[in-house]
């Protein structure tokens, strides 16, 4: 499933791209309200999305863009930032400011 996911991420077409992301974000909230944290498994599979996540954080569509930081800030609130250093580090200040706001 994870390959089918990081194909759809490769996709030319912007609106595969929003639709999986915010597929990614549901799937980590229903996990959170199921088990009351994420499993180890679902984990490893968001981890190995980290480079098409920083790839799409510089996307040529800024609705692209735009579901990435949205839905990296709802991953954070439910994942930790810790989790998520590897990827603050591509950011630029203004898409980590705008995940700050989500986060409040």
């Amino acid at each position: 499933m994870i390959d089918d996911i990081k194909k759809g991420l490769g996709d030319k077409a912007p609106t595969m791209k929003v639709n999986l992301l915010n597929w990614i974000g549901k799937f980590i909230e229903k996990k959170v309200e199921e088990k009351d944290e994420v499993p180890d498994k679902a984990k490893d599979a968001i981890k190995s999305l980290f480079p098409l996540f920083e790839k799409l954080l510089t996307d040529g569509v800024a609705e692209v863009r735009d579901s990435m930081i949205k839905n990296l800030g709802k991953m954070k609130i439910l994942m930790g930032d810790d989790f998520f250093v590897q990827i603050d580090k591509k950011m630029s200040k203004g898409q980590a400011g705008k995940i700050d706001e989500i986060k409040r």
